[in-house]
């Protein structure tokens, strides 16, 4: 994959100021862009640099059973979270688009974007290749219009994000209902193909402002009058594998005498609401999973591991260019049943609660930001630890993070 990104990075670059010779090219609304007759070609650039400093990582282990309270030292460091470079525009036909987005944070490299679509009318269309899943409000905001310095705790966790596949979207004369059909792998993004028979399939509809509500959780751009959206999205993961049975011993190719595809459901629905208006930036979502056959009930059979999740992220502007943010969720199962982990401990009830704080400097506009935040996310699992016994486990990690953002 490192080699690939570099061999695409380079490319591209050369190709840049010799296509600029064979048509129109200047700086455009992101990056720059070249045309010529049906070609175009627009570059994006965007760097996220992060500071951390965890002050408190800590947890009563086992109330129940005396134990002590464990603290860890307090961890600073710096990182690149994001460091991207974009291309898209069209080729041949006005209505055939295409964009690839390559990342080398985190010291990695990594394929985010990779897709066409085509644009039939200016109310259909259809996308192929590598790009988001249609569920999680806050995922599909783009990182550059985030209240915080990062996603909440919950749709880092469970959000299908990118995935390889095919995706119908459209919306009404005038954007007042839009809409939306993905059919892709299920196994998240850069992989090889399915790991079974079936997909992940997401559905979403919304209905919004007249002109449409831009996808953005907090923005430098106020809107003249108030923006809203409001809607549902809906998932569906088959996973599994090949096995020999219904028990889901695995496949033995050459010894087994018949195999098929097993396959454990994960579903969900989600509703979502946003509103735009004056200084005043709100966006939450509420989701309800159900993951087959994860779980284990009190008389030793398999059943569903059932939770909810929901977030609400609120910001207004003090001034015109500081916004003052706040943010509170909570993750919790649905009832009170044991989960069966690797070493024969249990899960009986779970809840995670995530509240955090901030304010952010724009620089004139979304593309040059300063973001600075302290939360804290806490859990509490009332458990069976093999050897030890039942208790209840509260533990909790804190901090500060500096980001800054740049994007041309």
């Amino acid at each position: 994959m490192r080699t690939m990104a570099r061999f695409l990075l380079v490319t591209l670059l050369v190709l840049l100021p010799v296509a600029a010779l064979a048509g129109d090219a200047g700086k455009g609304d992101n990056g720059f862009y070249i045309a010529d007759g049906d070609f175009t070609l627009n570059t994006e650039f965007r760097v996220q640099t992060v500071g951390t400093w965890t002050d408190d990582l800590s947890g009563d282990i086992w109330d129940s059973l005396g134990m002590r309270e464990t603290d860890i030292d307090p961890k600073t460091d710096f990182s690149v979270r994001r460091a991207r470079i974009g291309f898209f525009g069209q080729a041949f036909y006005p209505w055939l688009k295409y964009r690839v987005t390559m990342d080398f944070g985190e010291g990695e490299s990594d394929l985010k974007d990779a897709f066409i679509r085509m644009e039939f009318s200016d109310r259909n269309n259809w996308t192929f290749g590598q790009f988001k899943a249609l569920f999680d409000w806050f995922e599909l905001v783009d990182s550059k219009y985030q209240a915080f310095t990062t996603r909440p705790w919950g749709t880092r966790v469970y959000a299908p994000a990118r995935d390889v596949g095919i995706m119908y979207s459209g919306h009404s004369e005038g954007n007042r209902v839009s809409w939306g059909l993905a059919i892709q792998n299920g196994n998240g993004a850069n992989t090889s193909g399915n790991d079974n028979d079936d997909f992940l399939v997401t559905f979403r509809i919304a209905v919004q402002n007249e002109g449409g509500f831009a996808p953005r959780a907090a923005t430098y751009e106020r809107p003249d009058h108030v923006n809203w959206i409001f809607g549902m999205a809906l998932l569906q993961n088959p996973v599994g594998g090949l096995a020999e049975d219904d028990s889901g011993t695995p496949c033995s190719p050459g010894i087994s005498k018949h195999c098929r595809y097993y396959t454990d459901d994960v579903k969900a629905w989600e509703v979502f609401g946003a509103v735009r208006a004056g200084r005043l930036d709100l966006n939450a979502t509420w989701q309800s999973w159900t993951m087959e056959d994860q779980a284990v009930n009190s008389r030793g059979s398999w059943t569903d591991y059932e939770f909810t999740y929901w977030n609400l992220d609120l910001g207004v502007f003090v001034a015109p260019s500081w916004q003052v943010v706040g943010r509170y969720g909570q993750w919790e199962t649905d009832k009170a049943y044991d989960t069966v982990t690797w070493d024969g401990s249990t899960l009986s009830d779970e809840q995670v609660t995530e509240w955090r704080i901030g304010i952010n400097h724009y620089f004139g506009s979304d593309n040059f930001k300063l973001q600075l935040d302290y939360g804290e996310v806490e859990t509490e699992t009332k458990d069976w630890i093999s050897g030890l016994g039942r208790g209840t486990w509260t533990g909790t990690g804190s901090g500060v993070t500096l980001s800054l953002y740049f994007w041309i």
